[in-house]
């Protein structure tokens, strides 16, 4: 019997779930021979049954899981809000945001289907590298970059809101998705000069650069009767935001929406747009939407600390060679928003018309280098149907995955490791964040972007530079070294080397202790080349503490968004858990 997108999609969510219910300890529950058993605060137990648990937690599900009255009555459990009902998580939002998430990977995995179809055709025996490599070069428009984006089809790897995206219609979704292939014409929205706040440290302003690019919009903006700069909008924001709560700004003509657009296409992360011209800087912009935790608009704080971030993390490129061999930033090149004159709901009026400019990690590719977020490694090609990370892997074997892990993490972790531990910035290099430059079909460097969940330990960044006017809105100071090595931990184990061993684990059929064991090689010896005791201490916590993992379904069910809570998770360098490592069960999941 065939399955459809709905019900693929709702036992993946509801499989996400319940392993965050359990990797985060939101509950009580004791292991047995067959899996889980959770504890009911009503009365009675959960049965989950589990074929095999990774070190880092995670786990496949093998059936539904039931619950087992006090009576012994026994319930199959096979939607989301039953589950929440029976563990006592009675917050109908929630519910409704995990109903939502459900339904547009639903729709994600429609497009995959229907956009695999038109696809322009490989050649016999092409993979995906030679795939994307022949198309630039008869196409020199094609960005492989942006195709990479546009086929990661699920989303937060760890979240079970993955695919929520609420106050958008299903429609609405499709039209600006990423996994549409969707292209949306930005707005270019005229707001009174002396009504922004714009920060531009590199010489070029977000107006300058449009007016440059886009001749029709220069055309109109010239136009106009009064000193204006530009702001780009969403399409959707322009539609539902814009007249609906700045009516007056618009009467006044402190705002005048363009009728020019700017072609774009949508990036993973859905309101971060590429230009639709090779290596042009990336817009990100604002959405009075729900994705995931948070509504993704732009706060007036990031659009000044993104700039100065950049600018920073340059300088320390500039002059630290063992951070610049390996590790580049696509930084923020400017960054505006909208200055209300109204002082209720501020920040609200502010974030919501706001939008950063940002360099784009092709611009500075050369011969042979292809970049692709590290979140497509772990994504289905549409070309051979294999996880990239299989094909870059080559041979099915455990040698062959450990080889590429290790190769993988000599590019990824020396230069963050030095940053946090001699600069003391903790970088969120997770699979969004992180873009891959390869060369030759091997890792080659990291490109880092978007520096709005670092943080930064001013004792240490102090000793090699004055003090960085960081505005602290935005939560990235911090006094507390753990609060850094926490975030390095969570972006950098968990949302981003551990998701990629886990999926090479589950496809090919191996241990994951191996590959374990050569990241914490490469991060012993990141550590080495720094004599100092703030490395060790570093060391010390990451190594033989209990790992940090952000608790995100927590942080949601208490409205939690600028704050991050951890959770203690397993430690994949310590001994004890790599001694409970053993090959996965290739067919994971009911």
């Amino acid at each position: 019997m065939s399955v459809s997108h709905e019900q693929v999609a709702e036992r993946y969510i509801f499989r996400l779930l319940l392993q965050s219910i359990l990797r985060e300890n939101l509950v009580a529950y004791n292991r047995t021979d067959t899996g889980i058993e959770i504890d009911v605060p009503k009365g009675g137990v959960v049965e989950v049954p589990i074929s095999h648990t990774y070190i880092l937690g995670h786990v496949d599900i093998q059936d539904p899981p039931v619950y087992i009255a006090s009576s012994g009555e026994r319930q199959v459990i096979e939607r989301m809000e039953q589950l929440l009902m029976i563990l006592g998580f009675r917050n109908e939002v929630f519910v409704r945001e995990m109903m939502n998430s459900a339904l547009n990977y639903a729709s994600a995995l429609e497009a995959f289907e229907k956009r695999k179809q038109e696809l322009p055709a490989p050649r016999p025996d092409e993979n995906t590298w030679e795939y994307v490599l022949r198309r630039k070069t008869e196409d020199s428009s094609f960005s492989p970059l942006v195709f990479f984006e546009q086929w990661i089809i699920t989303g937060h790897t760890t979240h079970p809101g993955a695919r929520t995206r609420l106050s958008m219609s299903p429609e609405e979704a499709k039209r600006y998705a990423p996994e549409w292939g969707a292209t949306p014409g930005l707005v270019p929205l005229a707001v009174a000069q002396e009504k922004t706040s714009e920060t531009a440290p590199f010489g070029t302003g977000m107006t300058e650069s449009l007016l440059t690019s886009y001749p029709e919009v220069k055309e109109e903006f010239d136009s106009l009767d009064r000193e204006y700069r530009l702001i780009p909008l969403h399409p959707w924001q322009a539609e539902h935001t814009l007249p609906e709560y700045y009516h007056r700004e618009l009467q006044e003509k402190t705002m005048v929406p363009l009728g020019a657009r700017i072609p774009t296409a949508a990036l993973m992360s859905f309101r971060t747009m590429a230009p639709l011209f090779y290596g042009a800087p990336h817009i990100k912009t604002a959405l009075n939407v729900q994705m995931t935790s948070a509504v993704r608009t732009v706060s007036a704080a990031s659009t000044k600390n993104g700039p100065i971030m950049a600018e920073l993390l340059g300088k320390i490129l500039e002059k630290d060679e063992r951070i610049s061999r390996t590790t580049t930033i696509s930084g923020d090149i400017a960054g505006i928003h909208y200055v209300p004159d109204q002082q209720e709901d501020r920040s609200f009026f502010e974030k919501n018309i706001a939008a950063i400019l940002r360099e784009n990690p092709e611009a500075s590719l050369e011969e042979g280098e292809v970049a692709m977020p590290a979140a497509a490694l772990i994504s289905e090609s549409p070309v051979t149907g294999k996880l990239l990370a299989e094909e870059f892997t080559g041979a099915r074997t455990e040698e062959a995955a450990v080889a590429f892990i290790d190769s993988y993490a000599r590019i990824l972790l020396p230069g963050i490791t030095r940053l946090m531990s001699e600069y003391g910035i903790a970088m969120e290099a997770h699979l969004q964040n992180a873009v891959i430059i390869f060369k030759k079909g091997r890792p080659h460097r990291v490109d880092l972007r978007d520096c709005g969940g670092v943080r930064i330990l001013p004792e240490r960044l102090d000793r090699h530079f004055e003090e960085a006017p960081i505005d602290p809105a935005t939560n990235l100071l911090t006094d507390r070294e753990e609060e850094m090595t926490d975030i390095f931990s969570h972006a950098t184990f968990h949302n981003h080397l551990g998701e990629i061993i886990i999926a090479l684990a589950r496809r090919l059929n191996i241990p994951e202790n191996r590959m374990w064991q050569a990241v914490r090689q490469v991060l012993e010896d990141s550590f080495a080349s720094m004599d100092t005791e703030a490395a060790r201490r570093d060391k010390e916590r990451l190594l033989k503490n209990r790992s940090r993992m952000k608790s995100l379904v927590r942080m949601r069910l208490s409205d939690q968004f600028t704050d991050y809570a951890f959770v203690d998770a397993p430690n994949p360098f310590q001994k004890e858990e790599l001694a409970h490592d053993g090959p996965s069960d290739p067919v994971s999941g009911y």
